[in-house]
């Protein structure tokens, strides 16, 4: 079949969106289809352009499986509710003239959010006679009123139209977790949702590098190191841990954060002002470069706003964590909190309840051997279930028997 792919980020912008989605369009790729797959140019998470791409409207790359074609988007380094629409809506433009341009596709496949953009995927594919096939990360506009990013109510009462609007119009959905496939079949996707998680690679999984020279390097020896690495963005909401991390003054205890985004100077500008020790930054690297870090590591930490809008999310990174043997602590309710815990991977805490994180950081800081037994119940896990490519296989071989 050819199918065309829809995504405002791609490779090689890092994150969650982009991974899952160029690990789909390989599943495709490898199953015999051909790709297309129209992106913003890159920018994310920075929102400044390359110099050669600011003002350009199209660009087409071809590499031996498949062709991206890079479209224009209107980007700035700092965003309120006003630049993040314009943002969107100048994507979901360019996108949408560049796939309306392009010969007809069997499948149109769009990932949301953002929402505005898939929208236009629909509107392309209808106008093609092509099939349209939905994948959900997060429900919107919920996400975007849960973390501020959009708070007009007209916007949200649209977005609320445009997502009925794909649900009723799409030929098959995919959801990230239960909860997401519950919520969509509720509003118009019954019959035609499925779910496929995100899972880990066999990279993380298969890693089989030395972390002594690299925890020495950062001076991690003889330091139980509490990791996150991933966005610093508004869902996660890093700036709420910091009245936890204060209350935990064991100088064996070092909580390290790899990455950046639109939290990421609000976090350092916190944890300067109350001029918190134990603490240490490192920058965004590439993905392959972060998994040595995160082998290096002692306990894991999976992070967002603690909001109903989020009990139906299981933030990707999650898999990789567990994948690299690492127990989890997470202040996520919901279908996360019972993976990890029913699972025996890690442990639950909520920043509503004071000191919680504290009590679950010591808890497996002095018991090496629950540590071990979490992160091997995750790698289990992952191996089992988890793992991203066959996972994708599959999304793939539903989408060619349905659609």
């Amino acid at each position: 079949m050819k199918i065309l792919v829809i995504s405002q980020y791609y490779h090689p912008e890092p994150g969650a969106t982009s991974h899952r989605l160029r690990s789909i369009v390989d599943a495709m790729v490898r199953r015999g289809h051909e790709v297309t797959v129209i992106c913003e140019f890159p920018n994310h998470p920075t929102g400044i352009l390359d110099r050669k791409d600011r003002w350009r409207l199209f660009r087409s790359e071809k590499n031996d499986s498949y062709r991206i074609i890079r479209t224009f988007v209107l980007t700035f380094a700092r965003k309120n509710n006003i630049r993040r629409m314009l943002f969107y809506l100048s994507f979901s433009l360019s996108s949408f003239l560049a796939a309306v341009f392009l010969r007809k596709h069997d499948i149109v496949f769009s990932s949301s959010p953002p929402i505005f953009h898939v929208f236009a995927a629909m509107i392309a594919a209808m106008l093609k006679g092509s099939r349209f096939v939905l994948d959900i990360r997060d429900i919107w506009p919920e996400v975007a009123l849960g973390i501020k990013a959009v708070s007009n109510s007209r916007l949200l009462k649209w977005g609320g139209y445009l997502e009925r609007k794909l649900y009723k119009n799409a030929k098959l959905i995919s959801a990230t977790s239960m909860g997401q496939k519950k919520t969509i079949e509720e509003r118009g996707g019954a019959g035609k949702t499925i779910v496929s998680y995100n899972g880990s690679d066999e990279d993380v999984l298969n890693w089989r590098g030395e972390v002594t020279d690299l925890r020495r390097s950062l001076g991690w020896e003889n330091k139980i190191v509490v990791c996150y690495a991933g966005l610093i963005g508004l869902a996660q909401n890093l700036t709420s841990l910091l009245p936890e991390i204060t209350q935990i003054d064991e100088d064996d205890i070092k909580f390290v954060f790899i990455g950046n985004g639109p939290g990421e100077d609000a976090l350092k500008h916190a944890v300067d002002e109350i001029e918190l020790k134990n603490a240490e930054f490192l920058h965004m690297m590439p993905r392959s470069d972060v998994i040595p870090f995160i082998y290096a590591s002692d306990i894991m930490m999976v992070i967002l706003h603690e909001s109903e809008f989020f009990k139906i999310t299981i933030p990707s990174k999650v898999f990789d964590y567990m994948a690299a043997g690492k127990p989890v602590v997470s202040n996520v309710d919901g279908e996360l909190r019972e993976i990890i815990t029913s699972n025996n991977a890690g442990l639950y805490f909520s920043l509503r309840d004071k000191g919680s994180l504290g009590r679950v950081i010591k808890k497996l800081k002095n018991d090496a051997q629950l540590r071990s037994e979490m992160g091997d119940n995750g790698r289990r896990m992952v191996r089992e279930k988890f793992l991203r490519s066959k996972l994708t296989d599959k999304l793939v071989e539903i989408m060619e028997n349905s659609v």
